[in-house]
């Protein structure tokens, strides 16, 4: 089981106690109530308390866990869990590994994301969360991260929707001089000094 859903789980359970706790206090407030009826519903209100006093995110043990509390072997993860997911076929949607007897040769389906580490894969989690509408400080206590600017500026990436388009523009666009082949005036070649100077699209490579 993930640390994320262990999370949730506590969460879910302060959650229920904190709505209980709401309508005892209703109860407390508003009506007449015999002695042993008030001393339930203020056990209650105790009880929620404590248990949102003690919730907090773990912070030893592992953060990818067996059900019995250890360690997950992180090679068979992402072998037997997270690369079949992702490299499958684009005709017929089967995994890379289960392929070998198909009519048809093997074709990634590149609408899937590729696999970049774990390390990416924390960052992908952190940048996921934050677009998702969870806060920075629970965000950092779910990576386990001791200063929230490591969070913020290093797993975190704020990308706006404009500027995605605009890279694939660019990558339509390369992609498409990239196909048309030799030709009399040859493509345009891109260079650093082009794109810092910001004339890429009219400033070839010198010859």
């Amino acid at each position: 089981m993930l640390e994320a859903d262990r999370l949730r789980t506590a969460q879910i359970k302060v959650e229920a106690a904190h709505r209980q706790a709401l309508q005892a206090r209703k109860l407390l407030d508003t009506s007449m109530l015999p002695p042993e009826k008030r001393a339930d519903l203020t056990e209650i209100v105790a009880s929620a308390k404590t248990l949102g006093a003690d919730f907090s995110v773990p912070v030893v043990g592992p953060i990818f866990a067996s059900s019995k509390g250890t360690a997950l072997n992180m090679n068979n993860l992402l072998n037997r869990q997270i690369l079949p997911v992702l490299n499958r076929c684009q005709p017929c949607h089967k995994v890379k590994d289960g392929h070998a007897k198909a009519d048809h040769e093997y074709k990634r389906d590149e609408s899937l994301p590729s696999w970049h580490g774990f390390h990416g894969f924390r960052r992908g989690l952190g940048t996921n969360l934050k677009r998702l509408g969870v806060d920075l400080k629970t965000i950092q206590e779910i990576l386990r991260h001791a200063h929230i600017a490591t969070t913020a500026d290093i797993y975190v990436k704020e990308v706006s929707e404009q500027a995605v388009e605009a890279m694939d523009r660019l990558e339509r666009h390369v992609v498409g001089e990239l196909k048309k082949g030799p030709k009399s005036e040859p493509a345009i070649s891109y260079s650093a000094v082009n794109l810092q100077h910001g004339s890429w699209a009219v400033t070839p490579y010198a010859e």
